[in-house]
Order: C-alpha cells, then structure tokens, then sequence
C-alpha cells in the first residue's frame, strides 16, 4: 500500500523543470511517471520515466542516442545511465515515447531525486531535468547537474534541421530485377538556400552499405575520410553535391577486352540501363531545383570509380572532368568522352596497375586529355595526397570557360602544349623547355604549376 502511495505521489509530483527547446532539431515533451509498463525479463513491474521525443525534419537514426541520468538529492548520479530503444528513422510528423527504468535504489529512497534526459547527437542535444518529488527546488535546471552532453545541450544548437534540409533524395527506375532503383542524392552547400545560387555540381559515386548510411553522411556530415573531403570541397567552392551508391554490374577484375564477348555486352545492357536511369533522375533534378545539367565534376574511388569512369563514358555531355581513384578495371574508351578532362590516380601495387596503363593509352589514342599517376608503392588503398592531386585537378578544370570553343582553344594550349610534362613511369617532372627529357610514351600533360607540384610529390604514405 506504502509503495502504490509513494508511486501516485510521484506520478503527480513529476515534471520537466526545463521546457523543450523546440528551436533545437532534437525536442522533448510530455514526461510523465508510468506505474505499470511491460513486465521485465525477472517478471516483475518496471517503474518507468516516460517522455516523448521528436525531431525537427526527418533523417535516419545515426549516431542519434536517448539517455537518462538519474540523481539522488544530493545531485550525485546514481546507478548506471539508462538508454532507451529508437527506431530507423525519425520523422518529424511522428513523435514516439520512450521509457527509462527508474533505479531501484532511488524507488527505495525519498522520493526527491531527478533524472536529465538527454535526446541527440554528437553534434546537436536536447536536455530535460525531471522531478522526482512534488514540489521542486526554485532555479533547479539540468545545468546544475554532471553529464557527459552538458556542454553540447547548453550550446547554440548547430541548426541540424537547416542541414537535414539540405538534402533531397530520388528513386530512378533501371528496369532490371536485380538492381530496380537507382536512389540519387543531392545536398545543397552550406549557406546556399537555392542549388540556383550554387556555383556547379559536384558529383560523387560512393561505397555504401546501405541507403542510410549515403543518408547519415550527408545529413550529419559524419564520415570516415572515404569522401569527407570532397564534401568540404563542395562546401567550399558553393557547389551543389548530387550522389549514389555504387554498384557493381562487371567483373571488377577485369577489363572490357578481358572478358568474352557475350558476357561484356551483357555487362553493357545492364549498365546502359543503369545510365540511363541515373540521366533521367539528373534531369529531374535539374527541373526541380533550377541547375544547368552540365558541366560537373566527378569522383569515384575503387569500386565506385569504376562505376564513375563507366557512367561519364557513356553520358560525357553532363560532365567538364572526371577523377578517379584506384580502380581495378576498366571500360571500353568512347570517342564521345574525349571532351571530358580525365585523371586517375592508381598505385604501381595496385591490381589493376597494367590495366590502367592500356586504359590510359587508348584514351589518349582517341584524344583524351588526361592527367595519369601512378603512385610507387601505392596498393588497393586510400591515398590523401593522390586525391589532393584531384582536388587541385578539379580547381583547375573549374577555371575552363562554358562555351565549347573557347573551351576547346583553352585546353589545346593547356594540355597540348603545358608548362610542365611528367613522366608516369620514372615520376619525374620537366618544364616545358626540357620535355625531350622524357620519351614521348611516358609523358603526362601537367597544365598548372599547383597539379605539377602534387603530381610530383606523392608518395606512399
């Protein structure tokens, strides 16, 4: 009878000494004491602190947590946190409650202790200190009590929604039955409202386990190096990102003259289709959010830059240049693709080392215009001073005019007749003035001072 008491006493005393801070994207509300909830897995009743949680603009969980500490009335934390169950995704019409086990130690007790529950992220937090008693301390606010996210909940909020916001997503139909959606992305830069306002596109083909994870990394800006840099350079420069998840349709060790004939013109209908899928989601896009579908920049590393080098041989008028990073097979050169700048950063380790070479040669056979490195040492692996390379590739390929003509005027001066050649097979690099040191099969057009440098200076870290 005492403990039916103490917990009616308690459900009318409890309540959140903090309001919600609805201008955060993290929000929480509705606390209240839950007497009975679902029975543990010892059988007995769990008292419970209930709270409903909401977010600002849909996104996937993340690195999303709920949390609640508990204290007794001397402020000192008691037992362990306690962590509640989240679901996938958030949505901002569908608000969900959450439950947190009152400890044992605090129900034996006085009834005067407080718990902050905290609801985010590493980079945006809501806290709400809850009372465990009827009348409350004047002043009292979680900011008197230790927690791990204290500074993060009293911070200005990092505006999550705004960035959530930013990203819009599309599914594209490629009519295969293995591969029946291609999902296209696109975030705008920060501090661009309009992808009108952007400076380009930036495309990037990534590796992902999964739809989410593209979700996660682009919403929260959290990723592991695989193409953190490339979003800072979009940011950056005010460009518009559109990307995809990469999926391999070909034999990723082989190239198109490795394999038989019937099994690479299978290889070409099902990629074909996936191209043309990926053209009409660009199309879409362009429609909707006001962009010129020309004229972008493209990236893949490993697996997805095989997938990029595929795509721009197939759709060359979407792009200006295109650099890929140690891919281990390669396609068929299309004389189409000529008018996109190319480089490919690879590794002298890596697998596809001499496939590279015959994949450089035929393009520049057809008349490509194409930056080739080889990195001594390099293997199958991430190499940041290879994609800095890029980076400055990209910053030169930016300066191009739009107009075909002068474009094509400008890059036969640049590329025909650069101010510095290296030579990709003893990694060295002469000014213009000594090119007859390097033979005319090994030499690589460097048509700024800043990608010579780079190209020059690699080495395997």
């Amino acid at each position: 009878m005492k403990r039916i008491i103490f917990l009616l006493y308690v459900m009318l005393g409890i309540f959140a000494l903090m309001p919600s801070l609805s201008a955060r994207h993290f929000t929480i509300d509705q606390v209240r004491f839950q007497e009975k909830r679902p029975k543990t897995e010892s059988g007995t009743f769990a008292p419970c602190v209930e709270v409903r949680l909401g977010v600002e603009a849909n996104m996937p969980i993340g690195k999303s947590y709920a949390v609640a500490y508990f204290f007794d009335e001397n402020k000192k934390q008691v037992d362990q946190p306690v962590s509640a169950k989240l679901p996938l995704d958030f949505h901002k019409t569908k608000p969900f409650k959450v439950r947190f086990d009152v400890p044992d130690t605090l129900l034996k007790k006085k009834n005067n202790w407080r718990a902050v529950v905290v609801f985010g992220d590493d980079k945006d937090a809501t806290a709400l200190l809850v009372a465990g008693e009827k009348g409350h301390i004047r002043g009292d606010a979680f900011s008197n009590y230790a927690f791990p996210q204290k500074k993060l909940c009293s911070e200005v909020s990092q505006t999550r929604a705004a960035s959530v916001s930013s990203v819009y997503e599309i599914q594209c139909s490629t009519n295969l039955p293995d591969y029946p959606h291609l999902t296209l992305f696109l975030k705008l830069p920060k501090g661009v409202k309009s992808a009108k306002e952007a400076n380009g596109v930036l495309c990037l083909s990534i590796l992902a386990g999964s739809l989410s994870e593209v979700r996660i990394s682009l919403m929260n800006e959290e990723t592991d190096g695989r193409f953190s840099n490339m979003l800072r350079y979009a940011d950056k420069h005010k460009l518009v990102v559109i990307c995809w998840g990469s999926r391999g349709l070909w034999d990723p060790s082989r190239n198109w003259d490795e394999l038989k004939p019937e099994v690479a013109r299978e290889a070409d209908r099902r990629f074909d289709r996936v191209a043309a899928a990926w053209e009409n989601g660009i199309r879409r896009l362009a429609t909707e959010h006001g962009f010129e579908p020309r004229s972008f920049l493209l990236w893949g590393n490993s697996g997805s830059a095989q997938y990029s080098m595929r795509l721009a041989l197939r759709k060359p008028q979407y792009f200006n240049a295109v650099f890929i990073q140690i891919p281990s097979s390669f396609d068929k050169p299309t004389k189409a693709a000529s008018q996109v700048l190319w480089c490919l950063a690879t590794g002298e380790l890596e697998s596809g080392y001499v496939r590279s070479q015959r994949f450089y040669r035929q393009c520049t056979d057809l008349g490509y215009r194409f930056i080739y490195k080889a990195v001594p040492g390099l293997g199958h692996v991430p190499h940041e001073p290879s994609q800095q390379m890029g980076l400055s590739f990209f910053d030169y390929a930016r300066t191009l005019p739009d107009k075909p003509e002068d474009r094509e005027k400008r890059l036969q001066e640049d590329m025909g007749s650069p101010p510095f050649w290296g030579d990709w097979l003893n990694q060295n690099v002469e000014a213009k003035g000594n090119l007859a040191m390097i033979p005319e099969a090994l030499r690589v057009p460097l048509p700024t001072q800043e990608i010579a440098q780079k190209w020059e200076m690699q080495k395997k870290k």
